[in-house]
């Protein structure tokens, strides 16, 4: 599969993905979502695109003095906890941690609304780095290889 590379100089970061799949703006996205990007259709008749996006959020002031793996843990559970909430439907099928771009990261898969998720969060200076892949629970490992491809390709660029 061949690989196209997505710079974005504002948010300070660059991520490879299929030359296939469709790039999407942030005009065109809900913050905090910053880029994203779906899987071409492969009959007209598909309810649902599989796609992979990523959200920066800026964390609190009050935590940006702690370490990194603070306001990750922080983050981690603060993000579960709103999910339940959220979403009667909620499973959460991992929690585990990771790397990305050399940082240390966390990774959930969860299943809500009918979808299956992997997250992965990093952090770096005072913003929160959220990698998502959304997918329907039938098609989410057929998928899966490439957008670990796309997530091993995650940098950022300072």
């Amino acid at each position: 599969m061949d690989f196209r590379e997505c710079v974005l100089p504002e948010y300070g970061l660059k991520i490879s993905y299929p030359t296939a799949w469709e790039k999407v703006n942030k005009t065109d996205l809900r913050p905090p979502l910053v880029i994203g990007f779906r899987r071409p259709r492969e009959s007209n008749s598909e309810p649902f695109l599989e796609s992979v996006g990523i959200a920066i959020i800026d964390v609190s002031s009050d935590l940006v003095t702690s370490p990194s793996h603070v306001i990750l843990k922080e983050y981690i559970d603060g993000n579960i906890t709103d999910l339940k909430r959220r979403f009667s439907d909620f499973v959460l099928a991992m929690s585990a941690p990771t790397t990305v771009a050399g940082n240390e990261a966390h990774q959930l898969v969860y299943i809500e609304r009918g979808t299956r998720n992997l997250a992965i969060f990093t952090v770096k200076g005072n913003k929160v780095y959220n990698i998502v892949y959304r997918s329907r629970p039938e098609v989410f490992l057929k998928y899966l290889s490439t957008v670990e491809q796309m997530i091993a390709s995650f940098e950022f660029l300072s």
